[in-house]
């Protein structure tokens, strides 16, 4: 499947101290940044909730790009604005890139390749985040259930018309839905303003799925992430939910437990176009699916319709 994929936003961090200064902002380790490996991470206010989450790229000496949610660039780069006047560092929120395309095989790695020859005569980076450069744009891996991958025009091809697409990718393109449903099968929650400075890491999974390091050092909102990590155990955890009816973004949950209700808010949801499965991301109480790897059944509040709940393949 080849797939247009929506503009995202692009905060630019440039300059000798650009990876210092955001080592000390968000929850990955920037040191770990490479040309050839992408990180996930999130940006934290003082509180430990996430004000947004990301992709960092290396895309030249001193330049990296934060990739994230429509919207979320602006609270980013308005967020990192205020700690940035001691450091050498300039933050700038680019243009979107002229192009964004997923690559995505369900079945088989194998059926994307001939799509991507296309584009490099590299090997290809299938370790998840892994990425290289090409003479269009960055080829990512960010699939993590079956690999997919995305390309982008780099921040140095801003100011250039891109290279000429093969005619593959303007003939060939299906449903954005399937895409949304794999991030939705992989446990990828993306923040939205709507989301923006609810959820701690762990209530999104982000400690378990790769976007926190809690050997990095201190950044904002650090003492209290950790403090969940080491002396905790979350009562609550991002869980898969399937339906047979379409869900509704920020619809409830109703759990029986104990003959009383617990509400659970639905974070992002999709529907497969090929078998009209609807799936989402909720946060649920972890009791609900301890000593147990079956799926949970509940009932979603607006419908009155039976759902299943079950912990996400990477997860707990």
């Amino acid at each position: 499947m080849i797939i247009a994929l929506p503009q995202q936003d692009y905060v630019q961090a440039s300059g000798p101290d650009a990876s210092e200064f955001l080592q000390g902002q968000v929850t990955c380790d920037m040191q770990s940044l490479k040309p050839s490996r992408s990180l996930r991470g999130a940006l934290c206010n003082l509180k430990g909730r996430v004000i947004a989450n990301f992709r960092a790229l290396a895309v030249a000496n001193d330049i990296i790009l934060l990739q994230t949610t429509p919207g979320m660039g602006q609270h980013i780069l308005s967020t990192l604005a205020k700690y940035a006047v001691f450091s050498k560092v300039e933050l700038e929120l680019l243009q979107a890139p002229p192009a964004n395309f997923g690559f995505y095989a369900p079945q088989a790695a194998e059926s994307v390749l001939p799509a991507l020859t296309a584009l490099t005569d590299q090997p290809l980076p299938l370790a998840l985040d892994d990425c290289i450069s090409t003479d269009w744009g960055l080829l990512l891996q960010v699939g993590r259930l079956q690999p997919r991958f995305q390309l982008i025009q780099t921040a140095e091809a801003f100011s250039k018309p891109p290279a000429r697409l093969p005619e593959q990718l303007l003939s060939e393109q299906t449903d954005l839905a399937h895409w949304h449903c794999a991030d939705i099968r992989d446990g990828e929650v993306h923040i939205s303003e709507a989301l923006s400075g609810e959820y701690t890491p762990q209530l999104l999974n982000y400690d378990i799925s790769g976007s926190v390091n809690f050997k990095k050092g201190c950044y904002t909102g650090q003492e209290v992430v950790a403090r969940m990590h080491y002396r905790g155990k979350p009562k609550q955890r991002m869980f898969l939910l399937r339906g047979t009816k379409p869900f509704i973004f920020g619809d409830t949950a109703l759990i029986p437990k104990d003959n009383s209700e617990q509400r659970a808010q639905i974070l992002t949801t999709a529907t497969n176009p090929n078998t009209s499965e609807s799936i989402a991301l909720a946060v649920l109480p972890v009791s609900l699916l301890e000593n147990t790897d079956k799926p949970v059944q509940l009932t979603l509040k607006s419908q009155q319709d039976t759902v299943q709940a079950e912990h996400l393949l990477y997860g707990i």
